[in-house]
């Protein structure tokens, strides 16, 4: 009896550790002139940051260029897009047709850069891009559960109430009648 429900609590257990992602970028295609850049803003939030990365494939053309990727913090990409020297670039990477794979090592507001320098062309870019994790990818902060579990209490305290109104009104009737 007992054994029963060990595949059960395996398979909870395995799917809780896989990990999980979300679309940072739906396919599509974008143009980049000479010099140029374009900008993906996302917010990551501390219970994605394990083992976070940003994967997907990328198709360039003409397909002998690279384009260079590089992800900032948002205050970090706010001083690069003025040219302050004082940066700090969580990853950097060139890459051409293929797959795309750049760690995120941390967490926060996050703008991922993409610029065609040093090429003498316009790059047409169509990518997918996802944002892959592993964990569970559920808080680690027991406050929403325990406020949420404060509000059901609550509401079933009301319930309890109104029903136990009606209750005492329908036995006060009966009383009345005999």
């Amino acid at each position: 009896m007992r054994f029963r429900l060990l595949p059960f609590l395996v398979a909870i257990c395995v799917t809780s550790a896989q990990g999980g992602g979300f679309a940072l970028f739906e396919e599509d295609s974008i143009s980049l002139d000479v010099g140029s850049y374009r900008t993906l803003s996302f917010s990551l939030q501390e219970y994605h940051a394990d083992s976070a990365r940003i994967q997907g494939e990328i198709i360039l053309e003409p397909d002998t260029m690279e384009l260079e990727f590089l992800l900032l913090h948002l205050d970090d990409y706010n001083r690069w897009a003025v040219n302050d020297p004082a940066v700090d670039t969580l990853a950097f990477t060139r890459a051409g047709s293929g797959s795309l794979d750049i760690e995120v090592p941390g967490f926060g507001w996050l703008v991922l850069v993409i610029c065609n320098r040093g090429n003498s062309h316009i790059a047409v870019l169509t990518c997918s891009l996802r944002i892959e994790y592993s964990g569970s990818g559920l808080p680690g902060d027991p406050l929403p559960s325990a406020l949420r579990m404060a509000l059901l209490l609550l509401m079933g305290g009301a319930i309890a109430i109104a029903l136990g109104g009606v209750l005492a009104g329908y036995i006060a009737r009966r009383g009345r009648k005999a």
